[in-house]
């Protein structure tokens, strides 16, 4: 990951830290783990969120469209399911 990449990461970790449940803050860092096709790290990211706010539907949308992408269908039906 290049240096801007990195510390925009840094500064949407940061904001998630404030704000959980910030769906922006979570969609730039997935944007640039994808931007880097590394799809495992954008869910884990994401999974991880899902934990933190476990209540935020647009968290679930994206861990189930992610878990898609990893060829994971079980999971994806799964994380679309909940809120």
């Amino acid at each position: 990951m290049q240096k801007k990449e990195k510390e925009a990461v840094t500064q949407f970790n940061k904001a998630l830290s404030l704000d959980p449940n910030s769906f922006d803050a979570l969609k730039h860092i997935v944007a640039i783990h994808l931007q880097k096709k590394d799809t495992q790290k954008a869910l884990e990211k994401t999974k991880a969120q899902v934990s933190a706010a476990p209540k935020n539907p647009l968290f679930h949308n994206l861990a189930g469209t992610l878990y898609e992408a990893n060829r994971q269908p079980d999971e994806a039906e799964e994380s679309l399911k909940k809120p």
